[in-house]
């Protein structure tokens, strides 16, 4: 017997598949709007002219704006996380 309980008008069969489709259409859902968005914009940034280059990166890093932005973000992060848990410790 399964590790979960039937309800009541499930035949075995049915109940497998709609837990199939509890975990297929989320990952569907990912694939489509999270993964494949996350992928072209790494394969634009990495390999323009479909070659690996990270000249893009190198001049990222180099430029004092990003660089600027990239520790203020940073920052902004660390005190942000030392505030949160600061107030969500206990006081006593």
């Amino acid at each position: 017997m399964s590790r979960w309980a039937h309800p009541a008008g499930f035949k075995n069969r049915s109940w497998e598949l709609a837990l199939l489709a509890l975990a297929v259409i989320p990952s569907l859902f990912l694939l489509a709007f999270y993964f494949y968005p996350l992928g072209s914009i790494l394969s634009l940034s990495l390999a323009p002219g479909r070659q690996l280059s990270l000249k893009s990166i190198a001049t990222l890093y180099g430029t004092p704006y990003y660089l600027k932005t990239l520790w203020f973000t940073t920052w902004q992060a660390a005190l942000s996380t030392l505030w949160t848990v600061g107030l969500a410790l206990p006081s006593g």
